[in-house]
């Protein structure tokens, strides 16, 4: 007897009412079902699982121009930067930008066993607020500085305060030297026209003096308050009788720097040109002379090692209509004056090549 089969029915869906066409009969229905998700084929054989692959995100190509395209680097604020820089050169021809100025000099001292870890910095300065980047460049190669900030950046430590820097300075053992390198910097401002000496400042109309020291050092020199005697000597200090002003207790650093400024005169012969770049030269030569002095007369060479470095530091300032226009680039310069190292009693000096725009030492 043949096994009988149910006839197709029609079934409806209870929420809707459509029909759906099915079957009564259970035995007819499929009896294969999907397997798990369980890492198993059907034949129970495991199969290795794939690590995720993460691939590394590739970098844009980038679109190099054309030749007759490649001037679009000079338009905008770029060009207004080579202007700037055009205009403080003719004033400074030696000037760097200030952070190769930082990495040029740390290369070179470097090559002479001064590092971080043995060095203890020096570093004196205007208090102008403006002489911030090239003190904040210095910190960050050489740590935290020993600051000798005066007016016109002169040297005013003495020996007592030249004796608690060498107590100050890293000694890893008994046997170790001391490492001490000075940076003596007065500072300087110029616009694109090679104006120097006046800045645009925050909420002031009109422009101000870099260092108003300075300008009033010229004033005072023009007025004839200062007389070069070349065969008296006051005191033996003085190269070639310079005769001084009396100290004002109420502005005494002033007429300390006044003092110092002059002996420099005496000892370079003059000054034809009183413009303040050409006073701004003297100031930093008066401070190399007053720390090399302070150095070869209170510093044991046989055991300490110091490098001096003199330069100017030279804020640029693109000036228009009246008020200074900001400039997303950096615009501080500095113009390297002198520099040497005394390195187990031996001197060795260093100068800028203007050619490479690299410091080289000079044996």
């Amino acid at each position: 007897m043949n096994k009988s089969v149910s006839l197709p029915t029609l079934r409806r869906n209870k929420s809707t009412g459509a029909s759906i066409r099915g079957s009564l009969a259970l035995d007819q229905r499929p009896t294969r079902r999907r397997p798990k998700r369980t890492g198993a084929t059907l034949k129970g054989k495991q199969q290795p699982v794939t690590p995720l692959e993460i691939r590394e995100p590739r970098l844009p190509r980038l679109k190099v121009p054309k030749k007759e395209t490649r001037n679009v680097e000079l338009r905008g604020e770029a060009r207004l930067l080579q202007e700037l820089t055009s205009g403080v050169s003719s004033v400074f021809p030696n000037i760097l930008p200030l952070r190769t100025f930082v990495e040029e000099t740390t290369r070179i001292l470097s090559t002479l066993g001064f590092t971080r870890d043995n060095t203890l910095a020096v570093v004196g300065l205007s208090r102008d607020e403006r002489t911030r980047p090239l003190l904040n460049a210095l910190s960050k190669v050489w740590g935290e500085p020993y600051v000798t900030h005066s007016l016109g950046s002169q040297c005013n430590v003495g020996p007592t305060g030249l004796k608690q820097i060498l107590s100050h300075a890293p000694l890893q053992n008994s046997q170790s030297r001391t490492k001490v390198v000075i940076f003596a910097c007065p500072n300087m401002a110029c616009n694109q026209d090679g104006d120097a000496g006046w800045l645009y400042r925050p909420n002031r109309p009109e422009p101000v003096p870099t260092s108003s020291e300075l300008v009033e050092f010229v004033s005072r020199l023009k007025a004839g308050r200062f007389n070069l005697n070349p065969h008296g000597a006051p005191h033996a200090g003085d190269p070639g009788g310079v005769e001084r002003e009396a100290l004002d207790p109420e502005d005494l650093e002033m007429s300390v720097m006044c003092a110092k400024l002059v002996n420099q005169l005496a000892r370079d012969g003059g000054l034809n040109d009183t413009s303040l770049p050409a006073v701004s030269r003297l100031a930093c030569r008066a401070a190399l002379h007053d720390f090399d002095t302070l150095v070869r007369r209170h510093v044991n060479l046989e055991n300490c090692d110091v490098a001096i470095v003199g330069a100017v530091q030279v804020h640029g300032q693109y000036q228009e209509f009246g008020s200074a226009k900001e400039l997303k680039f950096d615009t501080e310069f500095v113009a390297l004056q002198a520099g040497y190292a005394i390195v187990g009693g031996e001197r060795r000096a260093f100068e800028k090549d203007q050619r490479q725009l690299a410091l080289e030492f000079v044996g």
